[in-house]
């Protein structure tokens, strides 16, 4: 699972904060908010981003307003990028200010952020990463140092993708997960405990993990940008088709035949952003409210 960041918006957007002060906007009855009984800023315009939670997702429209699933729990705000987990989800602003549904010492800003089942971790200003919540196998641990730009979780294990294209994983080995290709890559993304998958800077697949998984990665084509899910995978190529791989109990593994700008999983559900600057998902994912 990882947030896959779109187009940033320009300028300067305000923070719809509550009566209190307080920046945490989760909601039991979205979109009314639970202290004032109205309704929080609502996305309008072309669509720049979406995050997957579990069984729900949350888009992010072009005037920093979201739109969600019935049921989901977003943060408060104006938002340029999104991503869902098992408890509720986390959004960054134009200003770069991070907003959690939850507020577990989470960072105060982010360039990029994955919130998996109990653990987020977000690559921070400065390039550090910052992780919080459960620390099942050291999950909540990342490498110290500087330089990375991007980070994906499972609920065992994270993988990080350096500025210089180098990927280093952490956090439970049992089937070598941290055994990471000495190759270059473009993209990273871990998915299952047991698999870890990039796109290398040629722009092919290449997986690392236990041989026995069932995650077999395509052998042809050129991509620019993988996502995971619980048990699955799904890379973007360089003509704005989905191919995806893993498991498809719930079609979380069938994409549509549209063309996407970019791509959000978790658990069993997959969404993108098409081309046409819509929302489309697929798996087990609420749609209504999106």
């Amino acid at each position: 699972m990882r947030l896959l960041p779109l187009s940033l918006l320009s300028g300067c957007l305000l923070l719809a904060e509550r009566p209190d002060g307080s920046r945490d906007g989760s909601s039991d009855n979205w979109p009314f908010d639970d202290d004032t009984g109205e309704a929080p800023f609502v996305g309008e315009g072309a669509v720049v981003a979406v995050g997957v939670g579990y069984g729900d997702a949350c888009a992010v429209y072009e005037n920093g307003g979201l739109r969600c699933s019935d049921g989901a729990r977003p943060p408060e705000g104006r938002f340029v990028a999104m991503d869902g987990g098992l408890d509720g989800y986390c959004g960054i602003e134009a200003d770069g200010a991070l907003i959690c549904t939850t507020d577990d010492d989470t960072p105060a800003s982010a360039e990029q952020v994955d919130v998996g089942g109990l653990t987020g971790c977000a690559v921070i200003p400065g390039g550090d990463l910052a992780c919080w919540g459960s620390n099942y196998e050291g999950v909540a641990d990342p490498p110290l140092s500087s330089g990375w730009v991007k980070v994906s979780l499972s609920s065992s294990n994270g993988c990080a993708l350096h500025d210089r294209g180098t990927v280093e994983c952490w956090g439970q080995d049992t089937f070598d997960v941290l055994e990471v290709p000495d190759l270059r890559f473009l993209d990273v993304a871990t998915a299952d405990d047991k698999t870890g998958c990039g796109v290398t800077d040629d722009q092919h697949i290449a997986c690392w993990g236990w041989e026995y998984a069932d995650i077999t990665p395509p052998r042809t084509g050129t991509y620019t940008a993988i996502v995971a899910g619980g048990y699955h995978y799904c890379a973007l190529d360089t003509d704005g088709a989905v191919t995806c791989w893993g498991d498809d109990d719930d079609q979380q593994a069938s994409p549509p035949d549209d063309t996407f700008e970019g791509l959000n999983a978790e658990s069993n559900g997959t969404c993108g952003v098409t081309t046409e600057a819509t929302v489309v998902c697929w798996g087990d994912v609420e749609t209504d409210g999106l």
